[in-house]
């Protein structure tokens, strides 16, 4: 398995781990076949972009980068285990663009154990507004299946995936077990990438 098998616009560095182990969800590889688990979609090509460093980010940042995957780097999947409690116009007609251009945006629903219907994450709350039928709102799962404790709820959320205790990549060559609603949008915008269809719920198929 690859855990550095992304390409990385920015400096490439993840201080926090966060972004290599939700690509080590999505498509990490076996880089010995030693056994370790693969990710969704092994054969996926990743790019990310580094939004945030190890003391957070602006909205601001996430447009810029939504709009650099949509507009050069032609992305299918958007896959956005980030979430912010408020909305800016700017992070608003990101997303929107995104939506224009056919991008399905799988977005976490978030960890704060509350329904979104009140637009208290986003960009899952962006779910059920004029113009972003490409948002995909993920809750997460626990091993009994059972919606995890931590995970935000709601009639805007489409589906649920694993979540709670799941084996991934950090930088350096290592796993570590991490879980929350981060991890739960990988696997899903994975499943979407493998099937070449969408999951149950999605807004828009292709």
């Amino acid at each position: 398995m690859n855990p550095n098998s992304t390409a990385c616009s920015g400096t490439g560095l993840d201080a926090s781990h966060h972004g290599t182990a939700c690509a080590g969800v999505m498509a990490a590889r076996h880089s010995s076949g030693d056994g370790t688990p693969l990710g969704v979609m092994s054969s996926a090509s990743l790019v990310s972009c580094q939004m945030m460093d190890a003391n957070g980010g602006y909205s601001s940042d996430a447009a810029d980068c939504i709009y650099d995957m949509v507009s050069k780097r032609a992305a299918a999947v958007l896959s956005n285990s980030w979430g912010d409690t408020a909305s800016t116009t700017y992070l608003e007609e990101a997303v929107a663009h995104a939506c224009q251009h056919d991008v399905l945006f799988v977005a976490a629903a978030g960890n704060e154990r509350v329904n979104i219907a009140g637009n208290t994450s986003f960009p899952a709350g962006y779910v059920g507004r004029p113009g972003m039928e490409c948002v995909l709102a993920v809750a997460a799962t626990d091993s009994f299946n059972n919606l995890a404790y931590y995970s935000n709820w709601g009639e805007q959320v489409h589906i649920a995936a694993p979540g709670n205790s799941i084996w991934t990549t950090i930088p350096g060559g290592a796993y570590r077990k991490l879980s929350g609603t981060s991890l739960a949008a990988p696997f899903v915008s994975g499943q979407h990438l493998r099937c070449g269809t969408c999951t149950r719920g999605c807004p828009r198929c292709r």
